[in-house]
């Protein structure tokens, strides 16, 4: 699904406004993304993805509404997180270890 990157951030803000007034995250997380699981691990990413992006990046993110450019996958792309390398890394040696697990009990 593709989703605004100005609907995410309006997102985050509910879902902070919700959980301030003593809303379950998952509650709220629901309220504004009906049909899509609440995965923690996945929200907090991508909330941290946008906290650590520069001012000048998500101004222009936000400035191109709904546009192609502001679509959030775009966003993703182009402000990788801090941690991302590094979580990539871990995810992939966890699976390079279970296909070589798989490998040695066949």
């Amino acid at each position: 699904m593709e989703f605004y990157a100005i609907h995410i951030v309006e997102d985050f803000k509910f879902i902070h406004d919700m959980m301030a007034l003593g809303s379950i995250i998952e509650d709220a997380f629901g309220i504004q993304f009906k049909g899509i699981p609440y995965i923690k691990t996945t929200y907090n990413d991508h909330l941290c993805q946008w906290i650590n992006a520069s001012q000048p990046a998500k101004d222009k993110t936000l400035a191109a509404s709904h546009s192609p450019a502001s679509l959030w996958l775009k966003f993703m792309v182009a402000n990788t997180a801090p941690y991302a390398a590094r979580k990539a890394t871990k995810k992939w040696m966890g699976n390079a270890k279970s296909q070589s697990e798989r490998s040695a009990s066949l």
